[in-house]
């Protein structure tokens, strides 16, 4: 069932995109990748990205962003989701229609986590009991979105991520983070 509800995720995802332009790499509205160390603190991210402001002239745009990761609960093994939302801002450079984009990019979100431990469970310590937290990031890094639709990006995420069970308000993390997609 937890397999069925991830692809229908990414199938919906799939659905709400249908519009796509072939006429430069950055011009492509939408793209799928997979992100590995990054915005979901975990080993790998889905993730599915939306050009909003598109300037041509200039090269700049805005995107947001949302994607879905699973981490374990260390002592019970039951599913923590973590779902990135994220609003970008991509600098370009100026090419010709039928060459390569490379890109710099600016990111900040937010990221909710929703575990789904049962509470009760004494396995469980007294300052670990939580199901919800929260992390807020900041990111620059490097695109290169191929004009066939391959996207790479590449950079540093600096999270800050809340520990409501202990009490502490937040803590630092830095993470590399590595994508891998295609632009459509």
């Amino acid at each position: 069932m937890e397999r069925f509800n991830k692809y229908r995720l990414i199938l919906c995802l799939l659905f709400f995109s249908i519009q796509s332009s072939a006429s430069d790499s950055l011009s492509r509205m939408n793209s799928i990748y997979c992100d590995f160390f990054g915005n979901g603190l975990s080993l790998y991210c889905i993730n599915y990205e939306r050009a909003i402001l598109v300037n041509n002239d200039d090269r700049k745009v805005i995107a947001g962003r949302i994607g879905i990761s699973l981490l374990r609960n260390k002592y019970d093994n039951n599913s923590i989701y973590g779902i990135p939302l994220e609003i970008i801002a991509l600098f370009g450079d100026k090419k010709k229609v039928d060459k390569d984009s490379h890109c710099f990019e600016i990111g900040i979100g937010w990221t909710p986590f929703i575990g789904t431990s049962n509470l009760n469970d004494t396995r469980i310590p007294l300052n670990a009991k939580a199901n919800f937290e929260y992390g807020f990031f900041f990111k620059l890094g490097y695109r290169h979105q191929f004009f066939e639709g391959g996207v790479i990006r590449a950079g540093p995420i600096v999270y800050l991520i809340s520990d409501l069970a202990k009490g502490q308000k937040l803590n630092c993390v830095i993470s590399p983070g590595l994508c891998l997609g295609y632009s459509f």
